[in-house]
């Protein structure tokens, strides 16, 4: 009894009979001997293995550092170091999140203004889940899901925001390095709470039209509006057609990866 490998690469599966054994080594020009066919078949899946295993190493090296890339990416904003959180994007990435849509470049130095402005008592931080990564060549689109958690002062009270969101990540390896070329914020929902209710004011939200702004991130608007940034006009929602045409667009720019 003889057991080959199913991918060899085109060689079709031979057959167990050892008469129909030859006349298929005839037909592949292949020795005619059972022993002789065997060792072929062997070292054939031998080198292909060998190419199989290198491939799914790179692979695995190439997601490891653009998962690393992403996790880090929000330990940087979140802790003012702007050298790192500009090396997380190419020069020419841009950002399209829910207070700007412009060169990752202009995010970097106005994330930096505002860190200049926080008030004492005040803070942010993003929760990066693990990522999901398609790589295609040097080309890869990544999603994950993460939470922005706010604490904010508005009006001498305290607040604690709460965002969800979906990260839509273009990357591309360059010169050995993966990098973000191109990020998007779909947002799901979010919700601001008093830190202290007794403290509050009943009256704190009248007059206060949210009504301007998505459902999906209208307390983060809000939150931005009272801190001197301006929200973006074309927010994505999850489960909209924007959020569908935007994974479609990632998906033929992935596919278009030049060999």
């Amino acid at each position: 009894m003889y057991v080959y490998a199913r991918d060899r690469g085109g060689v079709p599966d031979p057959p167990k009979d050892e008469q129909l054994l030859i006349s298929y080594a005839a037909r592949c020009n292949l020795p005619e001997s059972v022993a002789d066919i065997e060792k072929v078949l062997r070292g054939a899946w031998s080198g292909r293995q060998e190419m199989s295993d290198k491939g799914l190493s790179t692979l695995t090296d190439d997601e490891h550092q653009i998962a690393s890339s992403l996790v880090r990416w929000g330990y940087a904003r979140d802790s003012d170091d702007w050298e790192t959180l500009a090396g997380c994007f190419h020069d020419d990435a841009t950002i399209h999140i829910s207070w700007i849509s412009a060169s990752a470049e202009e995010f970097v130095a106005r994330s930096r203004a505002m860190a200049a402005r926080r008030r004492p008592g005040d803070h942010m931080k993003h929760v990066i889940a693990p990522p999901w990564i398609r790589v295609h060549r040097d080309r890869a689109f990544a999603r994950c899901n993460a939470n922005l958690y706010i604490r904010s002062t508005i009006d001498g009270c305290q607040f604690d925001l709460q965002c969800w969101i979906r990260f839509f990540d273009l990357l591309e390896k360059r010169q050995g390095v993966w990098r973000i070329v191109k990020r998007t914020g779909v947002y799901e929902k979010d919700r601001m709470d008093p830190v202290d209710p007794r403290l509050v004011p009943k009256d704190f939200f009248a007059g206060v039209d949210l009504s301007t702004f998505p459902a999906s991130a209208r307390y983060l608007c809000y939150w931005a509006t009272r801190h001197g940034l301006s929200p973006t006009t074309n927010i994505i929602s999850v489960y909209s057609d924007n959020e569908r045409a935007l994974r479609e667009e990632s998906e033929a720019w992935l596919e278009s990866a030049q060999a």
